[in-house]
């Protein structure tokens, strides 16, 4: 993600990038906070069939799961739209996941914004539409390099005894 100068920014454009800082380092003690209670993040398309996350606790497993896969994530942003609570987002990201595939992908991100007791804007729902054939390649790529993994581990130990 790029430098950019918060502030003349929106108060839903600023907490967008403090939600892409902690995306990039996967660090889900800056991200907790920018999120409500019961934040929604959905997949799209739904034909996909990712779940949705439903809550804290649900958020926070899926970012520990997808640091262990990605651990550092390139944000650029193409383009956004703003309108109050709410903002539009055409994004790519990259990485390498931990087994050396690289990881690409395109996606749009429509971000729903509350202020709880006139505190600080939160993110309370995102839908992320996903570029379906790319992740549905790399995920099966990953699984199936990280069972190759597992098998050249296993043929190590066996040669060792």
């Amino acid at each position: 993600m790029s430098a950019v100068n918060v502030q003349h920014q929106s108060l839903e454009f600023q907490a967008m990038l403090q939600y892409l800082d902690g995306i990039k380092h996967m660090d889900i003690d800056k991200l907790l906070p920018i999120i409500t209670d019961d934040f929604t993040h959905h997949f799209q398309p739904r034909s996909l069939g990712i779940r949705s996350i439903n809550g804290k606790a649900a958020f926070r497993k899926y970012i520990e799961s997808m640091a262990y896969l990605l651990p550092h994530v390139e944000v650029t942003i193409h383009e956004h739209i703003e309108a109050p609570g709410k903002l539009f987002m055409h994004a790519t990201s990259k990485s390498t996941s931990r087994t050396g595939l690289p990881y690409a992908n395109e996606c749009c991100l429509i971000m729903h914004f509350i202020a709880l007791d006139g505190g600080p804007l939160k993110i309370s729902l995102i839908r992320e539409f996903v570029d379906s054939k790319f992740n549905a390649h790399f995920f099966e790529e990953e699984r199936e390099k990280r069972k190759a993994l597992r098998g050249e581990r296993k043929v190590d130990v066996e040669a060792r005894l």
